[in-house]
């Protein structure tokens, strides 16, 4: 026949198995969490890989637009002034205006 005792311990070795038991799944699905959280599709690692990457396309994107910018106001210094067209006419496609003569070198 069981004792107190006996009762006892089996209510305290099933506590303990119960304890283990969740604090087991508990530390399992937190793991698990922080896991997903960190290596992810959506995780903080590739959110900072992503956010880089978004840097270098920017830095990328405003080295062209300073071209562009660059590129725009040579076609308006052509199109507007005079002196701007005729030196770069004479600088790179080898024109003369009257009375010019060209010198080429070898």
């Amino acid at each position: 026949m069981r004792g107190p005792k006996a009762l006892r311990q089996q209510v305290l070795t099933e506590v303990r198995l119960r304890r283990y038991f969740w604090t087991t799944a508990f530390s399992l699905t937190l793991l698990y969490l922080l896991g997903i959280t960190l290596f992810g599709d959506m995780g903080i690692l590739r959110y900072m890989h992503l956010n880089e990457r978004r840097a270098a396309i920017q830095k990328e994107f405003d080295a062209v637009m300073k071209q562009k910018q660059a590129v725009a106001d040579r076609l308006n210094s052509l199109n507007s002034d005079n002196f701007y067209a005729e030196k770069h006419a004479r600088e790179n496609f080898g024109m003369s205006g009257k009375d010019e003569y060209i010198f080429i070198y070898k």
